[in-house]
């Protein structure tokens, strides 16, 4: 192993130089950092410690970076840049990495049922030396997140009330949320706007949901109440005579998880057969 020393004068103040390995940085993983994260992907930080014993500065002069999700190589990458560490001291190196989930899922289809996987990030740090570049190699285990978008669809439109006297109807949109992952999930409220045949007819908030338990559905129903004045011909003989009619969806939802609130968007277009 090589002496990480920038000169000779620093040689000979050393009292003993003893085992070199003494004076070889040191290099430990120290956290995985989710900067940000949402259904469709994580912005993340593998941070490492670099604790560097000498009495000057080194030059971290490459980092070489693989990193493996549920035993397969993910993404990788060579960093040039330098970076300088502190004398008789830490100093952190961080690694950004962002991972879409739908990339990870069709690289592991058995990831399915979990909502971790297992990574390994594995590699080398170069360290500049006055004899050359020394390498460091490192490897670490850990778990990464994988979120699943819960799925929402459109089941059914039912005619609750027609009054021609007052021209209003009433009817129900039925909407199925199926959680896919294998926690629990805290539903807020859901705002929606909702159109039929086209037409905008209503915007709204539910109640709050609710929970959403590990790999189950839950049935929501959407309030809707239109009057018919407003509507077009068609589409005021579609309700009446109970005729299909195109739904549009488009809605927002809170969901709690162990990663935080993240938001939900629903858009969904079916056509339904009025009930």
């Amino acid at each position: 192993m090589l002496l990480l020393l920038t000169g000779c004068a620093i040689l000979k103040n050393l009292p003993d130089l003893g085992d070199l390995e003494d004076y070889t940085p040191v290099v430990s993983f120290k956290s995985l950092e989710i900067d940000d994260v949402d259904f469709d992907g994580a912005d993340t930080r593998f941070v490492f410690q670099i604790k560097n014993p000498n009495p000057v500065s080194v030059a971290l002069s490459s980092f070489r970076w693989d990193l493996a999700l549920s035993g397969s190589s993910f993404l990788d990458g060579i960093d040039k840049d330098g970076f300088k560490l502190e004398a008789d001291g830490k100093s952190d190196f961080e690694v950004p990495v962002s991972v879409v989930f739908s990339d990870l899922l069709d690289l592991r289809s058995d990831l399915g049922d979990k909502d971790f996987t297992e990574f390994t990030l594995a590699g080398d740090f170069g360290f500049d030396t006055p004899l050359g570049e020394v390498k460091i190699p490192y490897e670490h285990d850990g778990e990464f997140p994988v979120l699943k978008r819960p799925k929402a669809e459109l089941i059914g439109l039912k005619l609750k009330d027609v009054s021609l006297l007052n021209q209003s109807a009433e009817l129900n949109l039925k909407l199925d949320v199926t959680n896919q992952m294998a926690v629990d999930l805290d539903l807020q409220s859901l705002g929606y706007g909702v159109t039929l045949d086209g037409e905008k007819v209503v915007k709204g908030d539910t109640d709050k949901l609710g929970t959403l338990a590990a790999k189950e559905s839950k049935r929501v129903r959407i309030p809707i109440e239109v009057d018919l004045l407003d509507l077009g011909k068609s589409l005021v003989s579609a309700i009446t005579d109970k005729e299909p009619i195109t739904v549009g969806l488009d809605g927002t939802v809170d969901v709690g998880t162990r990663w935080g609130t993240l938001p939900l968007t629903i858009d969904r277009e079916k056509r339904l057969a009025l009930e």
